[in-house]
């Protein structure tokens, strides 16, 4: 069964002020760069995720399945369009998670 926030808010902002990282990818999201703010309340803690377009573009896809994915958690969306057959390059995912890991 999902689970959903007390509270949530998703801002899509058209340029980015200053560098942020994406919370999906670990990619940069550059200074102009359009990125969506996520903000969620689950059991009284407060979350704050930013994605870049191309991983807005993988949760959409992943809302977007007949199967419901509601606890797929932030950091999984492009293992698990892997999973369903849907490529990625390496540069994408892996390579920005193993250097902000290491």
């Amino acid at each position: 069964m999902c689970e959903y926030p007390a509270i949530d808010n998703r801002t899509f902002v058209k340029a980015a002020r200053k560098r942020h990282m994406c919370s999906e990818c670990y990619k940069p999201i550059e200074i102009g760069q359009p990125y969506e703010q996520y903000d969620a309340l689950f059991d009284g803690s407060w979350g704050h995720s930013k994605f870049c377009q191309s991983c807005q573009a993988a949760w959409k896809a992943i809302w977007s399945m007949d199967e419901h994915h509601c606890e797929t958690p932030i950091g999984e969306a492009w293992n698990l369009l892997c999973d369903y057959g849907i490529a990625i390059p390496y540069w994408h995912y892996d390579h920005y998670r193993e250097r902000m890991t290491a």
